[in-house]
């Protein structure tokens, strides 16, 4: 999908997304403006589930989304790649896995990603991934995060193998 705008309300019980529900392709220059509602894993503002070998490129997101658990402003659970994408909406889930950009991370988000969305959640909440098994680097987070246990401005849970080159401000 290349440059799309949508608005409006999506509901769904798993796997839901501003744009698209599951990515296993290419989603480039697409903007998501209106409320996201997951109630259980994988819920993001653009994508509920980015594959491996997928690639969400300029994405923007502004609209509230919430979930239970694997919630993010860009994608709610990201295997392949998330690049110079913003999220400026709410992000919250009531379990946890909680990301501004990406809840659960095991592919990249990188080159130039930003992240305002005001993030909160149970555990492994963070301002740009909630969970971190992939790489991050060039993200800007400026934002308020708020959780219970392994919660931090730019990563809520690290198990590598990278996070460089970002920049956090806000409130933790």
């Amino acid at each position: 999908v290349d440059t799309a705008n949508t608005s409006g309300t999506v509901n769904g019980p798993t796997v839901v997304g501003g744009v698209a529900g599951n990515n296993s392709g290419l989603l480039e220059m697409v903007q998501s403006s209106g409320t996201v509602t997951g109630v259980d894993l994988h819920t993001g503002g653009i994508v509920g589930y980015n594959e491996a070998g997928a690639l969400v490129r300029k994405g923007g997101s502004s609209g509230n989304v919430s979930g239970g658990s694997s919630v993010g402003g860009v994608a709610g659970q990201n295997d392949g790649d998330l690049e110079q994408s913003t999220a400026t909406g709410t992000v919250t889930g009531t379990g946890e896995v909680i990301g501004g950009l990406s809840g659960w991370n095991q592919g990249n988000v990188i080159g130039g990603s930003f992240t305002g969305a005001s993030v909160s959640g149970g555990n492994g909440i963070g301002g740009a991934v909630g969970v971190n098994f992939g790489v991050i680097d060039d993200i800007t987070v400026s934002t308020a995060v708020s959780g219970v246990v392994d919660v931090g401005g730019l990563v809520g849970f690290s198990g590598g193998p990278e996070v460089k080159n970002s920049t956090i401000s806000g409130t933790v």
